[in-house]
Parts: structure tokens; C-alpha cells; sequence
């Protein structure tokens, strides 16, 4: 059962918090830039596969949770599962979820403007997810704390690791070196504070989770959090590398820039890799027992 619900939670978190930044990238990333236009409509396939993906997390975390619930396959009947999604706190907030989530992908898929409610949408959903997991360990007024540095913590992330994809693909698109610069300087601007917020919410976050910081690597959530914290660190190193020295060159060069072009995509796709590690790890850390 455990399995079943960690593939369903790696399914919803891989697809929602890079969907949402997808999105996102619209609201800062083009500036007018005609080849963003482009971008947007090789990127709209890719977002409506990741917000069905995501609904269909969503219904296998459910699943996997109203079976835990109910004890076993066999207790689940009928009036055992309509009582858990109806009279619980758990059902009640996950059928407004799986309801959101079908509103996104219909919106999605039929291309429903104006783009700015769906990503308004798909990140207030990533936000929502920290209304689940060690969130709920501090009583009021904590909890709420915690909620809320939580949910920045995510939609920090959703924007760092959901711009990505839009990035590489300007990036392959895209020849003025002008743009690419322009575009470069501006996903640096949006790194900078998700770098930020990411770093004080998630020392926020440890030090209202744990209670035993010197236990913390024997258990299997401080692995979990130092494999997690090796993969950002690799992604601030790629980051930077992109910013000081690629783009730097890139400004230098002028209209000699293939080259540099295919390093710059090479970087964000493994930035992009480093980033799904980093929420595999996030899937994990909600359903390992606190140090």
C-alpha cells in the first residue's frame, strides 16, 4: 500500500509542480519576444499530458489513502468510501482538489483564456499541497506557520523548476542573441528569489519538523533530506554556471552563439532532471516518520 501511494504522490508532485511553473513562465518569461509565442504553442501539448498526469495522481493518492483508511481492499465498500470522501476532512478537501484539477485540464485543453487564471490556478493547487503531510505535526497557531512556509516553499520551486522547460525550448528556438540574453537575465531575476524564499522556508520548515536536530541523519527522512539538499545545491551550482559564465559569453560573442546555445540547453536539462529528483525526494519526505 505504501508503494501505491508514493508512485501516487511522485505522479501528482512530477506533473502539478512543474506544470504550474510551466504556466507560470508566461506572467514574467516573454516580455513580447516573438519567438515566445512559438514556445507557447509546442509547450501547450506537453501542459495538458502533465495536468491529466496530475489528476490522475491526484485519484491514485486518494485511492491509495481511502484504502488505508478503510484498513483493507475488502473493508472498502461502497458506504466505507462515499463516508471517508464525504465526512472526513481528508475526502471533503480532495474532492474540491480533483475538481480543480479537472477544471484545469478541460481549461487546458480547450485552450480556455485568459492564461494568467490558469496559472493562478495550477499554482494555488501546488500551494494546497502543504496542507498535507508534516504540516500537521505543530498545533495552532505553528500549524499555520508552517502551512504557509510550506506552501511559498512550493511555489518557489514551481517556478524555479516549471520555468525550465519554457527556458530550453526559447532557448532552442530562439537565434537573436538580444532574446536570448534578455530572456536569460529575466528567469535569473525570478532565480534569485526562489533561491531565497527556498532557502528561508525550508530552514523554517526543518526546524518546526524536527525536534532532534543531532538525530536527524539516522533516520531515513534526514537521508531523504540530504539527498534532496545535495540535488538543490547541484542545481544552484548549474544555475550559476549559467548565469555568470554562459550568459556572460553569450553578451560578449554577439552573433556567434551555437555553441554556447547548445551548452546553455545542456545545462537547463539537467537542471531540469535535478529538479524531478528533487521532488521524487519531496514525495518521499511526507510519507517518512519525523526524526
Amino acid at each position: 500500500m505504501e508503494w501505491a501511494l508514493y508512485g501516487a504522490r511522485l505522479v501528482h508532485y512530477v506533473a502539478l509542480v512543474p506544470l504550474a511553473g510551466l504556466l507560470a513562465w508566461r506572467l514574467y518569461g516573454t516580455a513580447g519576444a516573438p519567438t515566445a509565442q512559438v514556445v507557447e504553442l509546442r509547450l501547450r501539448p506537453l501542459a495538458v499530458w502533465l495536468s491529466v498526469a496530475a489528476l490522475a495522481g491526484a485519484v491514485g493518492w486518494a485511492a491509495a489513502t481511502v484504502l488505508a483508511m478503510a484498513g483493507s481492499i475488502e473493508a472498502a465498500e461502497p458506504a466505507v468510501v462515499s463516508y471517508i470522501m464525504t465526512e472526513t476532512g481528508f475526502g471533503r478537501l480532495w474532492l474540491a482538489r480533483l475538481m480543480l484539477l479537472a477544471i484545469l485540464a478541460g481549461a487546458l485543453a480547450a485552450g480556455l483564456r485568459p492564461p494568467r487564471f490558469r496559472a493562478v490556478l495550477a499554482l494555488a493547487l501546488v500551494a494546497a499541497l502543504a496542507g498535507t503531510g508534516h504540516t500537521q505535526v505543530n498545533d495552532p497557531p505553528l500549524r499555520y506557520w508552517h502551512m504557509a512556509g510550506d506552501a511559498l516553499h512550493l511555489v518557489a520551486a514551481a517556478f524555479w523548476i516549471g520555468g525550465l522547460a519554457p527556458l530550453w525550448l526559447f532557448l532552442r528556438t530562439e537565434t537573436d542573441s538580444r532574446q536570448l540574453a534578455a530572456a536569460l537575465h529575466r528567469f535569473s531575476a525570478m532565480g534569485y528569489i526562489a533561491v531565497a524564499v527556498l532557502g528561508v522556508t525550508g530552514l523554517s520548515n526543518m526546524l518546526l519538523s524536527v525536534t532532534d536536530l543531532s538525530a536527524t541523519l539516522s533516520t531515513a527522512w534526514g537521508r531523504l533530506l540530504a539527498a534532496k539538499l545535495a540535488a538543490f545545491g547541484a542545481m544552484l551550482l548549474l544555475a550559476a554556471a549559467n548565469r555568470f559564465h554562459l550568459l556572460a559569453a553569450l553578451e560578449r560573442r554577439g552573433s556567434d552563439t551555437a555553441s554556447l546555445r547548445r551548452r546553455l540547453q545542456g545545462h537547463v536539462a539537467a537542471e531540469y532532471a535535478l529538479g524531478l529528483l528533487v521532488l521524487a525526494l519531496v514525495a518521499a519526505l511526507g510519507m517518512s516518520a519525523l526524526p
